[in-house]
């Protein structure tokens, strides 16, 4: 499905997140999407009304109505993303109505909603796992949760067995989906490090110094969002743990730690991590910095002397930390399979997710000492070599490619057939 046969194949491809907005899916989807048209599809991507309006050549950008009263959409479940789940459903509905169409390709829960159409439309559908539904669910600090999570778990397996190809971001859940259905395409397909990263000038970074007031500082930096899988209050514990560590740092205040990012409707997460961070004594060492533009984020990360992750949960590698890895920036990460399945202690600084651990590791990043120097260039190099050669944007497009061509293949008994453990997730 490459090529001149491709050049007349639509994807209807749904998207259930503000677009283009600083998060992991969308970013994400960008760069399925870009691939895609360079495969010689083109898409229909149909989005929320929400979030930047951007152009991606090839595709079309399809919005669908907004819902008076609802002005955000938070990261993961809520009502609002319910209702607009629900607007997008009959939008797409709409749209099949009147176009014909090669596949449908649903992100999340829009796999769902892929799935539902395709069947009553006779159409192969893509189910796009960025990250697992039912663990999210169960979560939730809500009554039933946990019985709502098994039963998202039943239509998500019902869905997955009858998919023609299950598209994931790590292994991991890759193996989740393949013990659910043996038969079915389902291929981790590991997002690439953003075509920008690394190309900040000397310019950009002076300027944000400027602005942030951290001339002179050493500098730990944490971007994403303030979801409570990101870890943010081990983060600032851990960040606070390290000053105990007085053999590190002659002076408490030649070092920040900068939070990027939080988008505005996570204000009262951002007003309760600052309480943490002043309860901690480390407020003036902790920069929130907000939603910044994209476009920033090269300086950000060419400014840091350490680039941290401090993820408590979840099986899906954050799309950042391929990002990190081509900084060429030492990484300080938990050791949590969301970021062993592709960092190792040859490519970065790992510990346990909890606050001495993570203060200990912040220290060895800021360590001067010429052999803790000699250690952390010698994992730069790794994790660039590693970013280049595996999860690179070339990488990615290729096996978009083969998973895109086995959508048409019809589906046999040998494929899958010798696969390792399932995994199971338990709401």
């Amino acid at each position: 499905m490459t090529g001149s046969a491709a050049k007349t194949k639509r994807i209807l491809f749904l998207e259930p997140q503000p677009f283009f907005a600083v998060r992991g899916s969308p970013f994400r989807v960008r760069a399925t999407v870009s691939a895609l048209t360079e495969l010689g599809y083109c898409v229909d991507l149909v989005v929320l009304p929400l979030g930047e309006n951007i152009t991606i050549p090839g595709v079309e950008i399809l919005r669908v109505p907004k819902i008076p009263g609802i002005r955000c959409v938070p990261t993961g479940p809520s009502l609002a993303k319910f209702f607009y789940d629900s607007v997008l459903f009959f939008y797409a509905l709409k749209l099949l109505l009147r176009r014909r169409y090669t596949a449908v390709h649903g992100v999340e829960e829009a796999g769902i909603i892929a799935a539902i159409i395709g069947r009553l439309f006779a159409l192969p559908y893509i189910f796009d796992m960025h990250s697992c539904m039912p663990e999210q669910l169960a979560n939730l600090d809500l009554p039933c949760a946990r019985l709502f999570a098994r039963f998202v778990a039943l239509v998500e397996k019902h869905c997955i067995r009858r998919a023609a190809a299950v598209m994931t971001v790590g292994e991991e859940h890759a193996l989740y989906a393949r013990g659910i259905a043996p038969l079915v395409h389902a291929v981790s397909v590991p997002d690439a490090a953003l075509d920008d990263t690394g190309k900040a000038s000397a310019a950009d970074v002076e300027r944000l110094r400027r602005e942030l007031n951290i001339q002179d500082k050493r500098v730990a930096v944490y971007t994403g969002n303030f979801d409570p899988c990101q870890g943010i209050p081990l983060l600032l514990r851990g960040f606070a743990a390290m000053f105990e560590r007085k053999e590190a740092f002659a002076h408490r205040d030649n070092c920040v730690l900068l939070i990027v990012g939080g988008a505005p409707e996570e204000e009262e997460r951002r007003k309760v991590q600052l309480e943490l961070a002043q309860t901690l004594n480390i407020a003036d060492a902790v920069v929130f910095t907000g939603t910044r533009p994209a476009a920033e984020m090269p300086a950000f990360m060419a400014l840091a002397d350490v680039l941290v992750s401090a993820r408590i949960s979840g099986a899906n590698t954050p799309l950042k930390i391929y990002s990190y890895m081509a900084a060429e920036r030492i990484i300080a990460a938990t050791r949590i399979s969301s970021h062993t399945q592709v960092l190792s202690d040859a490519t970065a600084l790992l510990c346990e997710p909890e606050p001495k651990a993570l203060g200990q590791v912040l220290a060895a990043a800021f360590d001067p000492a010429p052999s803790a120097l000699q250690k952390r260039r010698s994992m730069i190099i790794a994790a660039k070599r590693l970013v280049e050669l595996r999860f690179s944007r070339s990488s990615f497009k290729t096996q978009l490619s083969a998973l895109y061509s086995a959508v048409e293949q019809p589906r046999c008994a040998s494929r899958n057939t010798s696969q390792p453990r399932a995994v199971r997730y338990r709401g």
